[in-house]
C-alpha cells in the first residue's frame, strides 16, 4: 500500500505545503500524521483523489477537515492519543466510508458541518475525554452505531443538529461524568440505547420514552465491533513501540517510547474519571460531579452550575 507520512511537522499546513512535498499524493492510499502540532490538516479530492485510510497518532492542536467535491475512496480513519483537536467541515461524496474510531484522546470538538453524501456507518470513541460532538449541522444518513465506551469522561454530548435517521445503537460504557443534553429526533428510530458501568451521569432526556428499547442480548459490544471496526490498516497504539511497522521502516526513537509508555493501563483509566490531571493539579483542584467544571480545592460551590460540594 502507497502510503505518505508525516513526521513530527510543526506548524504544517495542507493543503498549502503540498507543493512544498516531493511526494506522489495523488496515488497514496494512506495517508499518517505522527506527532504533529500546530497545524491544519485539509485533505481534498485534488490532490488526495486515490486516498483509502488516514491515520493520525500522538498529534496536538490542529484543525482537521475534508473537501471532497468528487467521489471520495476513503473508507476509515483512525486518530489515536490526540489532544486539542477541532474537526471543522467534512463535506463531500464519500461512498465507501464506514468507520471512523477516537481513542486514548482529549478535547476533541466536531465544530463543523458534515454535508454531502457521506456513508459514515459507525462513528467510535474509546477512552476519550472532556470532548463535545455535533456542534453545527450534520448529515449522516447512513450513521447505525454511535460508541462511547472505556473511558469516555466528561463527554459532552447534543444531538439536536445530528440528522441520521438511521441511528440505531447509542452505547455508552464505563465513562463517567455525561453530559447527555438532547437525543434531538433520533430516539424515535433507536433499536438500542444502553448505559453499562456509568457513574454520575447529567442527563436531560426524557428516558421514560426510551423504555421500549429492550437491549439485545445477541449482540454483544467486542463482537460488533470487530466487524465494523477493523483496524488491520492501522498501526497498534497499545504496544510500547506502536508506529513501529513489520518492515522496521519506521523505527520509534526514545521521545516516542516516553511518549506511549506514559499511557496508562486501561484499568488504571477506569479508575478515575479524572485520571489525565497529574498528582499536583488534583491536590488544588477538585471537580464538579454534575458539570465536571474545575474548581478551588476550597471552594463551597461550584463556580459553573451552582452545585454545593458534598464534602464541604
Amino acid at each position: 500500500m502507497h502510503e505518505i507520512v508525516f513526521r513530527k511537522k510543526k506548524y504544517l499546513q495542507l493543503p498549502a505545503a503540498i507543493s512544498s512535498v516531493n511526494k506522489d499524493t495523488k496515488n497514496a492510499k494512506k495517508l499518517s500524521f505522527h506527532f504533529c502540532t500546530n497545524g491544519t490538516f485539509k485533505i481534498n479530492s485534488e490532490n488526495w483523489p486515490n486516498l483509502e485510510y488516514i491515520e493520525i497518532i500522538g498529534c496536538r492542536y490542529f484543525e482537521f477537515s475534508l473537501d471532497f467535491s468528487k467521489s471520495s475512496k476513503i473508507k476509515q480513519i483512525f486518530f489515536a492519543n490526540t489532544e486539542y483537536v477541532d474537526i471543522m467541515d467534512i463535506k463531500g461524496i464519500f461512498p465507501e466510508f464506514y468507520s471512523w474510531k477516537f481513542e486514548n484522546s482529549k478535547f476533541i470538538k466536531f465544530k463543523g458541518q458534515f454535508s454531502g453524501d457521506n456513508h459514515l456507518n459507525t462513528l467510535h470513541f474509546s477512552n476519550v475525554e472532556r470532548s463535545e460532538i455535533f456542534n453545527s449541522s450534520t448529515n449522516l444518513p447512513y450513521l447505525q452505531n454511535l460508541f462511547f465506551l472505556d473511558g469516555c469522561n466528561f463527554f459532552k454530548i447534543n444531538l439536536s443538529l445530528l440528522k441520521a435517521p438511521n441511528l440505531e445503537r447509542i452505547w455508552f460504557k464505563k465513562s463517567n461524568y455525561l453530559n447527555i443534553i438532547s437525543l434531538g429526533t433520533v430516539e424515535g428510530h433507536l433499536k438500542s440505547f444502553k448505559f453499562e458501568k456509568c457513574a454520575y451521569p447529567k442527563l436531560n432526556v426524557d428516558f421514560s420514552r426510551l423504555s421500549r428499547l429492550i437491549p439485545d442480548m445477541k449482540e454483544k459490544p467486542s463482537e460488533l465491533l470487530e466487524i465494523k471496526d477493523d483496524k488491520s490498516h492501522f498501526r497498534s497504539v497499545k504496544l510500547v513501540d506502536p508506529i513501529k511497522t513489520s518492515d522496521g521502516s519506521l523505527p520509534v526513537d526514545s521521545l516516542e517510547k516516553d511518549f506511549y509508555n506514559s499511557v496508562q493501563s486501561e484499568d488504571e483509566v477506569l479508575d478515575s474519571a479524572i485520571n489525565f490531571l497529574s498528582s499536583d493539579k488534583e491536590s488544588i483542584l477538585k471537580f464538579c460531579p454534575i458539570c465536571g467544571t474545575e474548581n478551588p480545592k476550597d471552594a463551597t460551590f461550584c463556580s459553573s452550575c451552582g452545585e454545593k460540594f458534598r464534602n464541604v
